[in-house]
C-alpha cells in the first residue's frame, strides 16, 4: 500500500498544473451504483483533491478492528458518495506535519483543553481533540434549562468547541480536582472527562460549579 500511494504521489509532483488539497469529510449519502459502497454512509473519509475544478479525485476510507487498529484502507474514486466538510486547514509548509499525541491522562487533556481557543497552535489542537475522542464519545451540558446529550462525534467537537469559547469570554478557568473550571467569582461551570483504557475522550461533561457546592 505504502509502495503504491507513494507511486500515485511521485506522478503528482511532475504535474506543474495540479493543486493538491485534501480535507475530512462527512459521507452523508450513497447515491451511485455501487450498493456495496452504503455501507459507509455515516462513516468519515479524508478526501483528495488533484485538481480543485474537477471536484473529488479519491475517497480514503478506513474501518478498524475491535482494537481500534485498522483492518482497512478503501481508495475509491465513486462520485456517488455525498458529503460534507468537516475541516479545512490552513496550508502548511512539509516541515511543519509533525506525528500528533492522541493518547493523554485525564489531567493532560484537561491542560490541553484549557489552552484550546486561545493559543496560537488552535487549528492544531482542533487535531489532536478530534483525533483524541472515541467513535461512541459521549457529551452532556448540564448548564442549560434542558440538559444536551449528543453522541455523533462531528456534533460533539462543534458544541463542545463553541461551549469552550463561550466560557473563556466570559470567566476565568483554572484546573482543581481533576476538573476544568470557568467561574466570575463565586459560580460558573465545570468540565469534567473520562478517557478510555487507550487513554482517549470517552464522555465530556459540563455542569454547574459553585465553591461553596461540596
Amino acid at each position: 500500500v505504502r509502495e503504491y500511494l507513494q507511486q500515485v504521489a511521485d506522478n503528482i509532483k511532475m504535474d506543474e498544473n495540479a493543486v493538491i488539497r485534501t480535507l475530512l469529510v462527512y459521507i452523508e449519502d450513497y447515491q451511485g451504483k455501487n450498493d456495496v459502497n452504503k455501507k459507509y454512509i455515516g462513516h468519515y473519509a479524508v478526501v483528495y483533491y488533484q485538481y480543485i475544478e474537477k471536484g473529488i479525485d479519491s475517497f480514503f476510507i478506513i474501518e478498524t478492528d475491535e482494537n481500534g487498529k485498522v483492518s482497512e484502507l478503501y481508495v475509491s474514486r465513486d462520485s456517488g458518495f455525498k458529503v460534507e466538510p468537516v475541516n479545512c486547514l490552513p496550508e502548511k509548509e512539509e516541515s511543519d506535519f509533525t506525528p500528533l499525541c492522541l493518547e493523554h491522562n485525564v489531567g493532560d487533556w484537561l491542560a490541553i483543553l484549557q489552552m484550546w481557543n486561545v493559543s496560537d497552535d488552535e487549528y492544531e489542537t482542533d487535531n489532536i481533540v478530534w483525533g483524541g475522542m472515541e467513535p461512541d464519545c459521549l457529551y452532556e451540558d448540564r448548564t442549560s434549562n434542558s440538559i444536551i446529550k449528543l453522541q455523533d462525534k462531528n456534533e460533539i467537537f462543534l458544541a463542545f468547541k463553541e461551549k469552550l469559547q463561550e466560557l473563556n469570554r466570559q470567566n476565568d478557568n483554572r484546573i482543581e480536582d481533576n476538573k476544568l473550571i470557568f467561574d466570575n467569582g463565586n459560580s460558573g461551570s465545570a468540565i469534567t472527562i473520562e478517557v478510555s483504557e487507550r487513554q482517549r475522550i470517552n464522555k465530556i461533561v459540563v455542569e454547574a460549579y459553585s465553591k461553596y457546592l461540596c
